[in-house]
């Protein structure tokens, strides 16, 4: 078993510190890469390039389609869905089919991996689609604790993305309705995140909003 672990004050109490245990080197992650795709996609909101309110149109039998967590694929199709409501999907129940029309709205890996490379976060890498396997000519995806943590940290301390898009990720993290982990011991009402599942790993990504004494973990 490989474990990690990463806490970051975004309070102040602790003086902003960062605490890391375990395993530092980055893991193949779960639906927790999701939290990195939603940067991507709000970065070009802000820089104008994509609008929320766009809607697109998800045909029958599309590839994108697919199985695992979520209630899109669930619709019938053809099924026309604005850019926001398929972030909240993502985020809020993990919809796998939504996540991977979004790779493809914000100009797929490349764009997606050269935003967290150049934000600093080149520790989580999208290498596939959801559900889709990683054997060649595919790839992985990838997360590192601490990476995750200093993650939502520029999200919630404003310094990665503008205020309104920094206000949409804690209200859809807040808004989280997959109640396993943090959500199990965490009173929702102090607790905005992102969780993550396979077969073969777990995770867990938010923020205790307990005021003054927010952690980041």
């Amino acid at each position: 078993i490989t474990m990690s672990v990463a806490v970051t004050d975004l309070g102040g109490r602790w003086g902003g510190g960062s605490l890391t245990a375990g395993a530092g080197a980055r893991v193949k992650a779960a639906s927790i890469i999701k939290v990195g795709l939603l940067a991507a996609l709000l970065h070009q909101v802000d820089r104008g390039a994509i609008a929320l309110d766009k809607k697109v149109t998800i045909p029958a039998g599309d590839a994108n389609i697919v199985g695992g967590s979520g209630t899109l694929r669930n619709r019938r199709f053809p099924v026309g869905i604005s850019l926001r409501e398929l972030a909240e999907l993502m985020v809020q129940v993990s919809d796998n089919t939504a996540t991977n029309v979004l790779i493809d709205q914000v100009g797929g890996f490349a764009a997606v991996n050269a935003y967290l490379r150049g934000a600093g976060f080149a520790e989580l890498y999208l290498g596939r689609k959801m559900l889709q396997p990683a054997a060649p000519p595919k790839r992985e995806n990838y997360i590192a604790a601490a990476a995750v943590t200093a993650l939502l940290a520029a999200i919630w301390n404003g310094t990665l993305l503008g205020r309104g898009a920094s206000d949409l990720v804690r209200d859809l993290m807040r808004g989280q309705r997959v109640d396993t982990k943090y959500g199990a011991v965490v009173p929702r009402r102090h607790l905005a995140n992102k969780t993550g599942e396979l077969a073969d790993v777990s995770h867990d990504c938010g923020v205790i909003t307990l005021s003054g004494r927010e952690l980041a973990l």
